[in-house]
């Protein structure tokens, strides 16, 4: 009937390309087929001519050969979409409108929506680059394609980081970790996302990893691309090295070892975190001769701990090593102090050479 509805079919291009329609997977006779769907799809509703079209799949073979094949193309779509899925006027050929419903198209719409549920949902449409199982050996073919997927990726990327600066503000610094993440996984150099893994591992009260991923940053930019951060993303590093890290205690004063004095109270805490407190600071000469000496602002005892960590026979491979790999073994060795710190409630307080210096309490 003239007035029935079109079918509704639904096209999958980001990763594999997948047409089902009301009866379950559509399998089209040929890649060319495939790809002059995926190319109306991506394109639509704009129309396109017949002689783009026939250059883009066919560009290789003489005109009229390549006006022969897309004209036997567009028979074999509309035969296995229905006779009105593909329209054309004269030169020009466009998928009808309600037809397909496809996720690129869906991706635009998403990004450009805006709303954190909408990013998120854009976001979740990007597994895989476009047409990943669709090669046709054709020059326009492959030009097409290649832009057409870092417009697509970059797309979804910053839907992503969209995503992510709308979680941050709005406290969930997991939730805005997690896509930030994901947005680096895909592309290593969105320096955006990184400035948002600072952010929110700072936001979450990790600023030793925060401190550390800048470092990795530098790292990455000076190798891959003999350049250094942005001064967006050093003046948010230095705002947070200026920031005196978060204390659940009265403000507390560390001084040397000391004997106490008669009016005030005192708690001699070692430098061993199993050793915790006594009630009199120990005397000179003792093994604890690095105990530290803490008085709170109202006479309330409080337990500080300050621990040194160094590696162990670091003189040997820093010896035999390139400078550089002794750099890398050095920040492994960092990371791995930072993530085990954090998981207890400790503070990176300063990292010395290969040493590390950190606080509990």
């Amino acid at each position: 009937m003239k007035d029935a509805l079109l079918p509704k079919y639904s096209l999958k291009l980001l990763g594999r390309f997948e047409l089902s329609g009301p009866e379950g997977p559509v399998e089209l006779a040929n890649k060319k087929l495939a790809a002059l769907l995926a190319y109306l799809a991506c394109s639509a509703p704009e129309p396109q001519s017949r002689e783009k079209l026939a250059t883009l799949l066919w560009g290789s073979h003489f005109e009229a050969q390549a006006q022969q094949n897309l004209r036997q193309a567009l028979f074999r779509l509309r035969r296995a979409l229905g006779p009105d899925a593909v329209m054309s006027d004269g030169d020009e050929v466009w998928l009808a409108p309600g037809v397909i419903d496809c996720d690129v198209a869906r991706l635009k719409a998403l990004s450009g929506e805006g709303s954190r549920a909408s990013l998120a949902a854009a976001a979740d449409l990007y597994q895989d680059p476009l047409l990943a199982d669709v090669n046709i050996a054709e020059e326009a073919w492959a030009d097409w394609l290649g832009a057409e997927r870092l417009r697509l990726e970059g797309l979804a990327l910053d839907a992503m980081i969209r995503y992510a600066e709308q979680a941050l503000q709005s406290g969930n610094a997991e939730s805005a970790l997690k896509a930030a993440n994901r947005v680096i996984s895909v592309n290593a150099l969105r320096e955006d996302a990184h400035r948002l893994i600072v952010q929110a591992l700072a936001a979450a009260g990790r600023k030793a990893e925060a401190l550390k991923h800048y470092q990795d940053l530098v790292a990455l930019l000076k190798r891959e691309l003999n350049t250094e951060p942005d001064a967006a993303t050093r003046s948010l590093v230095g705002e947070l090295r200026a920031t005196e890290p978060a204390s659940r205690s009265p403000v507390v004063k560390i001084a040397k070892p000391a004997l106490p004095q008669p009016d005030r109270s005192w708690i001699a805490v070692l430098g061993n975190p199993g050793q915790m407190t006594a009630e009199h600071p120990p005397a000179r000469g003792d093994a604890a001769a690095s105990a530290v000496a803490v008085r709170s602002s109202s006479s309330e005892r409080r337990q500080l701990t300050i621990m040194a960590c160094n590696m162990v026979g670091s003189m040997a491979p820093s010896a035999r090593l390139d400078p550089e790999d002794m750099r890398d073994l050095i920040a492994a060795f960092h990371k791995v102090v930072a993530d085990v710190v954090s998981r207890f409630d400790g503070f990176v307080a300063q990292y010395l050479g290969d040493g590390v210096l950190v606080y509990f309490g």
